[in-house]
């Protein structure tokens, strides 16, 4: 799964990276986000892209209410066409979620190492995303909310943890985002784990483990025991 991640880099920066035409979410550099947060997704509309704020963890616009399950902060690429809650996101809505990485943990519980997964050029990236909107019955209230697609690990991964999420690469991206993809297997193509050289994993200090911790020491390497433990 994908339990936290980093998103840092300057918006006008991530604007050209992701050919984003319009910025509505801006809350600028954040080292450790976590789930029911609102994060920053980038969609397509009539062809044109733009960054908005969503509520990270999916609510199907068939919800009763507007509650964010921590179950659905994350999607299976494997069973996206299959399960209720993200089967008509994965038909038409589907997002990008920027990031300059991420973290997972690995060992017993107790003695969890962080580790913070990036690219070796440190630029950022994108997860495949979907996302949902649910209105409410009764007034015009609306919540704008997302899930990060997971796969198998690659290399990098499977020695910290079973599952990573689904990165596309610069080429894929517009596929996974165009409404007009109606080919599941071209979709499910798009969704292996990234290649090993792609990615690179550092050991991070325990300062993450806390949510509420959101400095940039959150994702600064880590060489000694006491550096760990801060």
């Amino acid at each position: 799964m994908c339990g936290r991640f980093a998103l840092f880099s300057h918006m006008k920066a991530l604007a050209e990276r992701f050919g984003v035409k319009r910025v509505e979410f801006d809350p600028g550099p954040r080292y450790n986000i976590s789930p029911d947060e609102e994060i920053s997704v980038t969609v397509s509309e009539d062809r044109s892209r733009k960054i908005v704020g969503m509520k990270w963890g999916l609510i199907p616009f068939w919800a009763k209410e507007p509650k964010t399950e921590y179950s659905t902060i994350n999607a299976r690429a494997e069973t996206l066409a299959a399960r209720p809650t993200f089967r008509h996101a994965f038909e038409k809505r589907r997002c990008l979620i920027p990031v300059d990485g991420f973290f997972e943990w690995s060992g017993r519980s107790g003695l969890k190492t962080p580790h913070f997964i990036r690219r070796p050029d440190r630029q950022p990236f994108a997860f495949a995303g979907l996302y949902d909107v649910w209105r409410s019955k009764e007034d015009d209230k609306t919540v704008l909310s997302a899930t990060i697609v997971t796969t198998t690990p690659n290399a990098v991964l499977w020695p910290i943890h079973d599952r990573m999420p689904v990165i596309l690469d610069r080429d894929e991206e517009e596929t996974w985002l165009s409404t007009d993809t109606e080919d599941v297997d071209q979709l499910r193509s798009l969704m292996d784990p990234a290649p090993d050289e792609e990615l690179e994993a550092i050991v991070v200090s325990t300062y993450v483990n806390k949510p509420s911790n959101k400095g940039s020491q959150c994702i600064a390497p880590v060489t000694t025991l006491d550096e760990w433990l801060r």
